[in-house]
């Protein structure tokens, strides 16, 4: 089965518009109702009743609005399913796991290649650099912190920005998981580390090699695209990002469509 990108259905703004449109209507006929200076009678009361419908309607406008707002479309939901039923085996060839992804990402047609979506903050375009998708190279990427919205699958909630770990030395295509304890460490020290202030978005920082066995790691904020993952929230600290520390602040987690199966299990089962 070939593996299409996680959509949301459309934000829902016809049904915005026409909830306006009802709203304005209904609040129109109850003043016109209210101001009329003789006896109510019969067609006077058709106009309350008519701007209490049109308010009915509003409100049911806005109910749909919202509640598409969070939905996967039906072929999103099925490529989710399909995610969910690769079954789980352990991980014995780490480097076979993550060669397997960079090379279903490198012979990807850069066209078809899904951008993370941009979260809508003031200048958050400062915080994304897509050339790292042309120039950068695929590593194991480990969490560090997250905000605790991402540990929930709720595709209404937008992504928000985490610290992984990662490093361009091939010893760690092997041996990923020796970033849990170089994570462990900074975090019990955060309060005399770089992850001290959580509002610090930081790129691509030197871990102190005392923590690494003199080997270079990096540490680094990235935003994530619930779209991305393929649960839509985090359910394993260990998953392929892009980067590219030389020419690129800009980190970003692969899209799912790449990963290799064994990864893609691991994520959701491991």
């Amino acid at each position: 089965m070939e593996r299409i990108p996680l959509k949301r259905k459309g934000n829902g703004i016809f049904s915005i518009i026409m909830s306006c449109i009802c709203a304005l209507t209904g609040l129109f006929l109850a003043m016109n109702f209210v101001a009329i200076k003789s006896d109510y009678n019969r067609t006077e009361y058709i106009w309350l009743i008519g701007g209490g419908v049109a308010i009915l309607f509003a409100i049911i406008f806005f109910v749909v609005a919202t509640t598409r707002r969070g939905q996967l479309t039906a072929a999103s939901k099925q490529q989710m399913k399909a995610y969910e039923a690769i079954p789980y085996t352990p991980i014995y060839n780490y480097k076979g796991a993550i060669d397997r992804t960079r090379y279903n990402f490198y012979q990807a047609d850069e066209s078809e290649k899904e951008k993370p979506k941009l979260p809508k903050f003031f200048n958050a375009s400062d915080c994304y650099d897509y050339s790292v998708l042309d120039n950068g190279n695929v590593y194991y990427g480990y969490l560090v912190q997250a905000n605790n919205e991402l540990f929930k699958r709720d595709f209404r909630k937008p992504g928000s920005g985490i610290v992984v770990l990662y490093s361009t030395d091939p010893y760690y295509d092997q041996n990923p998981m020796e970033f849990e304890k170089i994570a462990r460490a900074l975090y019990a020290n955060k309060r005399k580390n770089i992850l001290r202030n959580d509002y610090n978005f930081f790129y691509n920082e030197l871990v102190d090699t005392s923590l690494t066995g003199g080997r270079r790691v990096y540490i680094t904020c990235l935003l994530v695209d619930r779209l991305q993952l393929p649960t839509g929230y985090l359910t394993n600290p260990l998953f392929p990002i892009v980067a590219n520390p030389n020419e690129s602040f800009s980190t970003f987690i692969l899209d799912t469509r790449y990963w290799s199966d064994e990864l893609i299990a691991n994520f959701i089962h491991g």
